[in-house]
């Protein structure tokens, strides 16, 4: 089951990267070229959970991933552990 996750998910981020990249080449300004999780939850919901750690080292890393990482990275990664751990580990 993580297996088809993971290849869904690497499949989900290829092609959002393929969109951002060719609204990007055409310098058309559309939902794909920034979409990031602080606009997909909203910047009220990304800001308090930001804040709910009281650790900076934390806020910090969660600032880049929250606004500056692409979704489609977001899913291209995420696809790749999906991907390794069902390949590696199963479940009898």
């Amino acid at each position: 089951m993580l297996t088809k996750l993971g290849i869904g998910s690497l499949l989900v981020g290829f092609f959002m990267g393929v969109f951002a990249g060719i609204s990007g080449f055409m310098e058309k300004e559309n939902l794909w070229v920034d979409l990031t999780i602080s606009k997909v939850l909203g910047e009220d919901q990304t800001e308090s959970i930001i804040t709910s750690i009281n650790n900076m080292t934390i806020q910090g890393g969660l600032d880049v991933f929250m606004y500056e990482t692409p979704l489609f990275g977001i899913f291209l990664g995420l696809g790749v552990i999906l991907l390794v751990v069902g390949m590696f580990f199963k479940s009898h």
